[in-house]
């Protein structure tokens, strides 16, 4: 099935260029760690350009990242009923994000819902808190995302990519590593 995204606040709203955005969760947690694959592959990106705290969703850690910024992006792994890989987007600094996607339980020390309202009545939230969630469904112990998430973090991140830094140049990619037998014979050495 192919994600669905879910913008209902974006319409009609105006998006500045450049913002600071934090990839938050857990890499040993499976899906959970789509926050933090976004913000790599943004970083990777726009080295020079954004700035991205990976983040376990300590609440001081958390608040304390976006203080005095006035834009801020933050994605985060989110589970409810809809598919794996479906993608929302929150305005979370006009309306709470909804139980129904952040709930309570979380693989952090508290979820991102808890650590926004915290914030809020704190008076610490930034002007613009724009949340982006990607529907998981396996969150036991594991470093790979499944393959429904891993096509929405390429989505989730170049959208932002789009949105927020379409003046900015991104660096090219670098190729992967060749595994180290085949790149020495590549060479011309002998192989391994």
């Amino acid at each position: 099935m192919k994600p669905r995204t879910e913008a209902p606040f974006l319409k009609g709203v105006r998006l500045s260029r450049g913002a600071w955005v934090i990839g938050i969760g857990n890499p040993c947690r499976s899906d959970d760690a789509a926050g933090l694959e976004v913000a790599a592959h943004l970083k990777a990106a726009y080295p020079d350009c954004v700035s991205c705290l990976e983040n376990a969703a300590d609440p001081e850690t958390l608040i304390s990242s976006w203080v005095g910024r006035p834009e801020v992006v933050v994605i985060d792994a989110t589970w409810s009923d809809a598919p794996p890989g479906t993608i929302h987007f929150f305005d979370a600094a006009r309306r709470p994000l909804p139980a129904e996607h952040f709930p309570c339980t979380s693989t952090h020390a508290l979820g991102l819902r808890q650590c926004v309202e915290l914030a809020r009545a704190l008076y610490r939230l930034p002007r613009h808190l724009w949340v982006y969630g990607i529907e998981g469904r396996n969150f036991a112990l594991g470093i790979r995302c499944s393959a429904p998430v891993r096509r929405a973090i390429d989505i989730v991140a170049a959208e932002i990519g789009a949105r927020w830094f379409a003046d900015r140049e991104a660096v090219p990619a670098s190729p992967p590593p060749a595994p180290l037998g085949r790149h020495s014979a590549e060479r011309g050495a002998d192989p391994i």
